[in-house]
């Protein structure tokens, strides 16, 4: 996106890719989340908001909000800002980013799908969860790991810029950790895993 972008241009290429989508579920959120991606031009992971999104007009920064705020997007100029609070690690501040995104396309006229506050709350969660830690990324990374489960979450979490919670929280959807198993459960390449 260059410097002299008009607002419009900006709302056009947002409307554009929205368009491409009959509906925004969580059945499709995957996909949604890599087509933006690669609207981004993101490449693989880590993703940092802070390069990417400027791509499509929308700036990130840090600043004070009243909890239990973490993020908030605003118009700017002839984009938009994503503000997020100051006080949380540069993961969380990233997840908040990416949730906060969401909620900026979901509130765009051109957005495909009616949503509940609840729904979208949840969807924000896993457009950012699938932005930040893809599957097919995750699942690649995870199976050099099947003989040594200790270290996968710690060394994960820091390939993917994500906390430790989340890196264990999308594993166990994965299924690639589940409970009380020290085994990383990770289906052989070329065979679908399938989020849960």
């Amino acid at each position: 996106m260059t410097q002299t972008a008009t607002r419009s241009d900006i709302e056009r290429r947002l409307d554009r890719f929205l368009r491409r989508f009959a509906y925004v579920r969580r059945d499709n959120m995957d996909t949604f989340a890599q087509r933006f991606a690669e609207l981004l031009k993101a490449g693989d992971p880590p993703r940092d908001p802070r390069s990417l999104l400027p791509r499509v007009g929308i700036t990130m920064e840090s600043g004070a909000l009243s909890p239990p705020t973490r993020a908030r997007w605003a118009r700017r100029g002839a984009g938009f800002v994503i503000t997020v609070t100051a006080h949380e690690q540069p993961a969380a501040q990233s997840f908040a980013a990416w949730r906060e995104a969401f909620r900026l396309l979901a509130a765009r006229p051109a957005f495909p799908s009616d949503l509940t506050q609840m729904t979208l709350e949840r969807l924000a969660n896993r457009f950012a969860t699938a932005i930040l830690m893809p599957e097919p990324a995750v699942t690649a990374a995870a199976r050099r790991f099947s003989t040594n489960p200790d270290a996968l979450v710690e060394v994960l979490a820091t390939r993917f810029g994500v906390s430790l919670a989340a890196m264990r929280k999308r594993l166990y959807e994965l299924k690639i950790l589940q409970p009380r198993s020290r085994t990383v459960h990770v289906a052989p390449v070329g065979t679908p895993t399938g989020s849960a």
